[in-house]
């Protein structure tokens, strides 16, 4: 009786309730929405199970809450702030890539987008092209009207993640698409490589199967020399060497919740380990140091920290939306 009652306050939420996203809003106890039911099936994908999905936060969501956190190495007090939303989002993100390296983009979970192609509906193809346009593809116009523009903006996105190149998407890549513009930390941001650039061939892709491993950034090739500038206010965590792999390397804990990481530079980083940086302060140069065939910039995107509780996700939306 107590759920089903539960799920009739569930439905009957506030449209502004019912619309907002995971990240929105900080979560806590009591707090009922949408996007409640995004955290609960999130860190069950994850595998913290937060069952029942129901959109409630009650006793076993926060439970589900406080193993993340611990997991994770943040304060266990079992709420959700709008950044811990934001990574979950992007943890989210982070598996299904890599399950969608393995096989087919898995299937869209209750809730998802629909396609968008001939004889969808303005509201999926208005959603398409707000996210086109904010990964800086542009549809023409965000009208809800599927024409050229948004088949060639479909089109263009497909060929960036290396998909097939149809202008249409499925409501999994549809999805997906959204998931990948909300995996772009919020604000201003500067592109990492301050000069030409380009990203090359579906090798240098975030989850491409390397054999013993699979990429974990995206290869940026650019003359050797180039600047490197930090793409966001923070500070410095790493600046190390590793011969067999990274060459020179820095990593860079940014204000904005992510952790940033730049391989095979030149020469060792021009900033010391816990210097703060602005954004836009160069760090390097583009080198071939390390295991490397060239010159170019690993860039390597992870939730708070690298190798230290954080998870890392694909950078390509965001240098995308940053260019």
């Amino acid at each position: 009786m107590a759920a089903a009652f539960a799920a009739v306050l569930v439905g009957l939420a506030a449209p502004a309730e019912a619309a907002r996203k995971l990240g929105d809003r900080p979560l806590a106890a009591g707090s009922r929405g949408n996007d409640v039911r995004t955290l609960q099936r999130g860190l069950t994908a994850l595998r913290f199970p937060a069952r029942p999905t129901d959109g409630l936060y009650g006793p076993r969501t926060r439970g589900a809450v406080r193993r993340w956190e611990r997991a994770r190495r943040l304060r266990v007090d079992g709420r959700v702030s709008r950044p811990q939303g934001r990574r979950v989002r992007r943890e989210l993100l982070a598996k299904r890539e890599r399950d969608a390296a393995r096989g087919p983009v898995p299937g869209a979970s209750p809730g998802g987008n629909a396609a968008v192609g001939p004889g969808a509906t303005a509201a999926a193809v208005a959603q398409a092209q707000r996210a086109l346009a904010a990964l800086r593809f542009d549809p023409g116009s965000q009208d809800g009207v599927y024409g050229a523009g948004t088949a060639a903006a479909i089109r263009a996105y497909q060929g960036a993640f290396f998909e097939s190149q149809s202008g249409v998407l499925a409501a999994t890549e549809a999805t997906l698409l959204d998931e990948r513009v909300a995996s772009v930390p919020a604000g201003a941001h500067t592109f990492p490589v301050a000069g030409s650039w380009r990203f090359g061939s579906a090798s240098g892709r975030f989850g491409d199967d390397r054999g013993s491993h699979r990429h974990g950034g995206q290869d940026m090739a650019a003359a050797a020399g180039t600047p490197l500038v930090a793409v966001t206010a923070g500070v410095v965590s790493v600046r190390a060497y590793q011969a067999s792999g990274a060459g020179n390397y820095v990593v860079l804990q940014g204000d904005d919740g992510a952790d940033y990481v730049y391989m095979h530079m030149q020469s060792p980083a021009s900033v010391a380990p816990k210097t703060r940086v602005a954004a836009g302060q160069q760090l390097g140069t583009v080198g071939t140091t390390g295991r490397s065939t060239g010159p170019h910039l690993h860039f390597e995107m992870w939730t708070q920290h690298w190798y230290d509780g954080g998870a890392a996700f694909d950078p390509l939306p965001a240098l995308l939306a940053w260019r």
